[in-house]
């Protein structure tokens, strides 16, 4: 991939740029706060995983919204599952 594709696909996912100015933000020790290797290591793992757990959940969820989608033109008379709102039935008194 081109450096125009990347740059087009990552404007697509501007959260997704945020978190990767961020990783190149802690390896350049822009901010100067990171004196040791294993900080700025520790700094990118965390980064990192928390990204991956983010895209994930974030694909998760459009994936759930794209079966409810073909779901409901499949099935349009279909119930949606809702909670219900009883709290059983009342006791008899004896």
């Amino acid at each position: 991939m081109e450096v125009k594709e990347l740059a087009e696909k990552l404007a697509e996912y501007p959260e997704l740029k945020s978190r990767f100015e961020e990783l190149v933000g802690i390896i350049e020790n822009s901010q100067g706060e990171t004196t040791l290797a294993d900080v700025a290591e520790q700094r990118v793992i965390d980064s990192l995983r928390d990204l991956g757990h983010e895209r994930l959940q974030n694909w998760a969820q459009k994936q759930s919204e794209q079966v409810s989608y073909q779901l409901k033109k499949q099935l349009p008379k279909a119930n949606k599952h809702i909670k219900k709102k009883s709290v059983g039935i009342a006791r008899m008194e004896k």
